[in-house]
């Protein structure tokens, strides 16, 4: 029987190099890459939460109707307080 799990420990030797750069602040010249991929272009997102519910927007609606059309009948019975 093989044991194919194991693991040589030169390979872990590799993993402990010390990092080849390192920087404790950006340069003023840095410029940063322009970030672009397909996949975040030719995707539609459509979000549950930000789709207008109907019945509230009816309702909402409805109220605003209701309001216009009382001030309006006031205005017209009463008049204008403008000379």
């Amino acid at each position: 029987m093989l044991d194919l799990r194991y693991v040589a420990d030169s390979y872990f030797d590799k993993l402990a190099d010390e990092p080849r750069d390192s920087a404790e602040e950006v340069p003023p010249d840095y410029e940063a890459p322009v970030f672009a991929t397909a996949a975040l272009q030719q995707t539609n997102v459509e979000l549950a939460w930000d789709k207008d519910d109907p019945k509230r927007n009816r309702l909402t609606m409805e109220g605003l109707r209701l309001t216009l059309t009382l001030t309006l009948t006031l205005t017209l019975t009463l008049g204008t307080d403008s000379p």
